[in-house]
């Protein structure tokens, strides 16, 4: 939840959180070209949305210039949008 300058939480409308995401995680992300997770990562940071992008990548210590995280633990965010960009079972939790 989000305050506004007064120190009231934010309201925002149900779907807002699909359609309008604040932050995004895509699972997956990595350098590799013609995959899924590049361009997916690459969609989103060459046509800002207003929000931030976090690639998940176990492998990598970044992904395109922007710091990746191991899983979907850990990025300093509590609320998320997530987009699996491979099979979910290799995907670590």
């Amino acid at each position: 939840m989000s305050f506004l300058a007064g120190g009231e939480p934010e309201k925002r409308l149900p779907l807002e959180a699909i359609f309008a995401p604040r932050t995004v995680a895509v699972i997956g992300a990595t350098e590799k070209q013609g995959s899924v997770g590049r361009a997916v990562l690459w969609n989103l940071i060459s046509n800002p949305f207003g929000g931030t992008v976090y690639p998940i990548n176990s492998n990598r210590p970044n992904v395109l210039g922007i710091k990746s995280y191991k899983n979907i633990k850990s990025p300093p965010i509590r609320s998320i949008w997530r987009w699996w960009s491979h099979r979910r079972r290799r995907c670590p939790a």
